[in-house]
């Protein structure tokens, strides 16, 4: 249970959000709610009973760290990124998605605990952590991969008519639960190796398409506009 992600979540955006209004020198009152945001999802985790307060606070302390390095580091490697070919960005993209589950891998060879020791909660706790691994890779993948891109080929912008926007927020979640339920259905869990690598396909099809394939369809169709 450590780290809690939400509390580890929220810490980054709104710990973000608050920096960059910080920078812009005003709105006291916007970093103030950001901050108390961050407690109060820390606070509910607790209050749940699915975390202990260590879980929270590391959580936290993460988020604000990678909001931290995010807002030093970006510019810098914006530029680096963006001189990279797309071939070199689907090789790092990979990498990225093999790290993470690889590192996944590596701490469930840690002895946190013994089947004998939880019993049936331990087999379902260590293929939880490998489900979740094999999903945070796919959608790390899609994530890199699909910006590297529209950024080169979509440069999709939000703006447009209120109906536009509708129409285009509703196609999205069709296209994405199309997507994440229609081969949730298709790919088969079993065996776990197979089961592992279709998971992380299908998250790095929906993440996909919500960064590519659903703004390319719209600018295509001129219900979207290129910046």
């Amino acid at each position: 249970s450590t780290p809690s992600g939400h509390s580890q979540t929220s810490a980054a955006l709104f710990g973000f959000l608050a920096w960059r209004q910080a920078r812009a020198r005003g709105g006291v009152l916007w970093i103030a709610i950001m901050g108390l945001l961050i407690l109060l999802v820390a606070f509910s985790r607790v209050y749940l009973g699915v975390h202990f307060p260590g879980d929270v606070l590391w959580g936290a302390a993460i988020g604000l760290v990678l909001a931290a390095l995010h807002a030093r580091f970006k510019p810098g490697l914006l530029r680096r990124l963006r001189q990279l070919s797309l071939g070199q960005h689907l090789v790092l993209a990979l990498a990225a998605a093999a790290l993470i589950f690889g590192l996944e891998a590596v701490l469930l060879g840690i002895p946190f605990g013994t089947g004998q020791l939880y019993r049936v909660l331990y087999p379902e706790a260590w293929r939880a952590t490998l489900d979740e691994g094999a999903t945070v890779a796919g959608l790390a993948f899609g994530l890199w991969f699909g910006l590297a891109v529209e950024s080169r080929y979509v440069r999709f912008t939000v703006a447009g008519r209120w109906w536009q926007r509708v129409l285009r927020y509703l196609a999205g979640l069709i296209g994405l639960a199309a997507i994440w339920f229609g081969l949730r259905l298709v790919f088969p869990e079993e065996p776990l190796a197979l089961g592992l690598v279709l998971r992380s396909v299908r998250y790095g099809l929906a993440m996909l398409w919500a960064i590519v394939f659903w703004p390319w369809l719209f600018v295509k169709l001129g219900l979207a506009a290129r910046r």
